[in-house]
């Protein structure tokens, strides 16, 4: 099995992720947007991950076996503590690991980032990807019914979550911009 390697994304691997985002919305309900994707919405979309919230590319045999990302939950400023966890795989990359390497190391970052928690939301008969979050220690905290529609059907999310409970302590009481302040971290290579 050949090295992963995980970094940074870049402009530069936008047609790849373009091509796996993509083939997800035309075939699969690991998300549930019905409108393929642009290199221009790509690029809107890349400029929006930095810091707290970055864009991570796994390589494998010198190409892009899939990507990850955090989001803000909501652009509400009260959750600025939390982020979204989203991760998708080229479809010859899946059962391969690179879905667990990303989702562990995009965890581990919003813990440095100073998190509370990071939530995934999972299409309910998507079992690779409940496994992944699974083995990266996220808890299943409940079901949103009936929410979504794709590829002819209704479909249910599952809402998963790993909660940092040293990141919930410093939560107490500590101004918003202070905790900000004290964990947003540098542009640095993910190593």
């Amino acid at each position: 099995m050949s090295t992963l390697a995980l970094r940074p994304l870049t402009e530069a691997d936008l047609p790849e992720v373009l091509a796996t985002l993509n083939h997800a919305i035309r075939h699969t309900d690991a998300t549930l947007d019905h409108e393929e994707k642009t290199l221009d919405d790509l690029r809107d979309w890349l400029a929006a991950h930095h810091g707290r919230y970055p864009a991570l590319a796994a390589e494998q045999e010198g190409r892009l076996a899939g990507y990850g990302t955090l989001s803000p939950f909501s652009s509400r400023r009260g959750y600025l503590a939390s982020a979204e966890i989203s991760i998708y795989l080229a479809p010859d990359a899946r059962g391969r690991g690179v879905g667990s390497a990303l989702c562990a190391r995009l965890t581990e970052l919003a813990e440095q980032a100073g998190m509370s928690t990071v939530i995934a939301f999972i299409s309910s008969g998507n079992e690779p990807s409940r496994r992944m979050v699974l083995r990266a220690g996220y808890r299943h905290e409940g079901v949103l019914r009936q929410v979504g529609y794709k590829l002819g059907r209704l479909t249910d999310l599952d809402i998963f979550q790993r909660t940092f409970p040293a990141n919930c302590a410093r939560y107490d009481g500590t101004p918003l911009d202070d905790l900000l302040a004290a964990h947003t971290p540098a542009e640095e290579p993910v190593r």
